[in-house]
């Protein structure tokens, strides 16, 4: 069954509430509560669920405030205008609610479109995720939490202000509209959507190369990413940009049984981290270092230049095509990726693929490649298939397999005349044939990159896949010193480099590591924080969110994109936690207009949605 888009609810809510203002007269009335019933029972019937289930389970929610504002004054005004639009009904009699100085002209439309706004709030500007088979959503917990405490003050307050107006004389249809004036002035709209709104202005701020992650629960279907989420009631949540606790661990209330959030966090203090925030912060503020790990991490994925020198009487394209066949049977995360890459590129026809691939990381890769001879004077028997044995690296690895270069071939350049390159030697058939000059150059966005990530108070990293001249170069040239042990720590595997991450940790440093996960998924999982990086030229545009259930940002670029990711998360946080005090004084100026008898303050809810989802988070440069 197709749903009706959320527009046409809206519409219908918005005749609801103006209806009875363009037409006075007790059958317009009536008709505008039968449109708010509808969308207050329709629309809002998730949230309706949702109440009751808090109910059950003796807790109090948002859902629980909105479905006691709306339902009460819906509850109200469609019995009272039946009553006034029957024929029977004359003179003032229950019709007098419906013109009340206290509301509107009829409560129902008010209900109706804080209905229809209470599920707009919620959405991120993301893809929804499925209501059955996907996470479920957790931007409501700060909104819950506050619920939990607003919602029976506000309803305590609502009694209060009828039972006075009741006492001092007046009538209860004068009185009951009077309460249900202060549930609707404190309904937790706005709450609800001060972090969702946070997030869309995440979103908009950090562009299209940058997403931050949901927070989600320990039991939730998809991803995981690195662990330090902050916590909260009920199930262990993962949240690294602190979506759920605005103000730190500390200001969640503590568990049935368990030590108090600052118990925690003192904790946590005692532990000895060195993060740059408190230990009760979220993982997004005490992040100290960041880790910028694989072979395209600089450079990103794009094919370089490549020069062939052959040796006398060797085709130049047969020794790339060989080249370029068994380079592509390198490991994931190989410092021969960027090599595969750039020989596929220079390759003017189809690359064959290599049988047995074999790889020593950092040294050469091997593999046999099979190619067609066509029938000749010679042989005329018809079409060979002949099979050859490449091996593809430094001109040491190929002398430990019996391989010499010639002559020729050793007055070619060699590393020192390439020292911001790679320089490899090709073999096949036990013979020497070329050697292959690789220059490779960093992004031009690289150096900025690693000074933004100095800016933003961490320290970078470099973690490359092997340790020749043209790492060190690369290092150097974005910045780093590569004599540094703290600065550059190369590792030729992706086991390796996932040790490296395992070793920053255990000095106590808090680690964000800025990994491809097709290559790195080990360093990215015993991250503090992972970071999916796509590096340039990889990826899509825009790159999609975090998969429902996964708390790891998702970049596309280098590390400007990565430190615009860690600017943009910490000032979405700080944007979560104003909106969230704006809609708490929203609330309160709500329930102190209510009480005074002003007719606008069932208009405040309103307000502070707007206020709330107008802000934005000023966008990182």
């Amino acid at each position: 069954m197709r749903r009706v888009p959320l527009g046409v609810h809206a519409v219908v809510a918005g005749v609801a509430l103006v209806l009875p203002v363009l037409l006075p007269g007790p059958v317009p009335a009536l008709a505008a509560a039968l449109l708010a019933l509808g969308v207050v029972a329709g629309t809002g019937r998730a949230g309706h669920r949702a109440a009751v289930h808090a109910l059950r389970r003796a807790t109090v929610t948002a859902d629980t405030g909105i479905s006691l504002a709306t339902v009460t004054a819906l509850a109200w005004s469609v019995p009272v205008l039946v009553l006034a639009a029957a024929p029977s009904v004359t003179g003032a009699g229950p019709a007098a609610s419906a013109t009340d100085g206290t509301l509107p002209p009829t409560p129902a439309g008010m209900a109706a479109v804080l209905t229809v706004v209470a599920v707009a709030v919620r959405r991120t500007g993301r893809a929804a995720p499925d209501p059955v088979t996907g996470p479920p959503d957790r931007l409501g917990t700060v909104a819950d939490r506050w619920s939990a405490r607003s919602v029976p003050l506000a309803a305590l307050l609502a009694v209060a202000v009828a039972g006075f107006r009741a006492g001092t004389g007046a009538t209860w249809t004068t009185a009951v509209p009077a309460g249900i004036a202060v549930l609707l002035a404190t309904c937790p709209v706005a709450l609800v959507a001060a972090v969702p709104a946070a997030v869309r202005a995440a979103d908009r701020a950090a562009g299209p190369g940058v997403r931050l992650p949901l927070p989600a629960g320990s039991g939730d279907s998809g991803g995981s990413g690195g662990s330090g989420g902050s916590g909260g009631s009920g199930a262990t949540l993962h949240d690294p940009v602190g979506w759920t606790a605005p103000w730190g661990r500390s200001w969640i209330p503590a568990r049935a049984g368990g030590a108090t959030g600052r118990a925690r966090a003192g904790a946590g203090r005692a532990a000895g981290g060195r993060g740059a925030g408190r230990a009760d912060d979220p993982v997004i503020l005490r992040v100290d270092t960041v880790a910028l790990v694989g072979p395209d991490v600089l450079t990103g994925a794009v094919a370089g230049p490549v020069t062939v020198h052959p040796s006398d009487g060797a085709d130049p394209v047969t020794a790339l095509r060989m080249a370029a066949s068994v380079a592509a049977g390198a490991g994931p995360g190989s410092g021969f990726a960027p090599v595969a890459r750039a020989l596929a590129a220079a390759v003017p026809d189809e690359v064959p693929d290599a049988a047995e691939p074999d790889e020593r990381a950092g040294t050469g890769v091997s593999g046999l490649v099979a190619e067609l001879v066509p029938p000749d004077t010679a042989d005329p028997a018809g079409t060979r298939v002949v099979a050859h044995a490449v091996l593809l690296g430094s001109a040491g690895w190929l002398s430990e397999h019996g391989i010499v270069l010639p002559a020729d071939l050793r007055a070619a350049p060699g590393p020192s005349a390439v020292p911001d390159g790679t320089v490899l030697a090709v073999a096949w058939d036990g013979a020497a044939r070329a050697v292959l000059a690789l220059p490779r150059h960093p992004h031009h966005d690289a150096r900025d990159g690693v000074a933004a990530l100095r800016a933003a108070g961490v320290v970078p990293v470099l973690v490359p896949p092997d340790t020749d001249a043209a790492t060190r170069a690369l290092a150097a040239a974005v910045g780093l010193d590569p004599t540094a042990p703290d600065a550059v720590r190369p590792a030729p595997d992706p086991a390796g480099r996932a040790a490296v991450v395992a070793g920053l940790r255990a000095g106590g440093h808090t680690v964000a590591v800025a990994a491809d996960p097709r290559s790195d998924p080990g360093a990215l999982d015993g991250a503090d924080l992972a970071i999916e990086l796509y590096p340039w030229g990889t990826g899509p545009d825009p790159v999609p969110a975090p998969v429902g259930g996964s708390a790891r940002i998702v970049v596309r670029g280098g590390p400007t994109e990565v430190a615009t990711a860690l600017g943009v998360a910490r000032r979405a946080r700080a944007h979560a936690r104003a909106g969230l005090l704006l809609a708490a004084t929203g609330t309160v100026l709500g329930a102190v207009a209510a009480v005074a008898g002003t007719p606008v303050a069932v208009a405040v809810p309103l307000l502070g949605v707007a206020a709330v989802r107008l802000r934005g988070v000023r966008p990182v440069r």
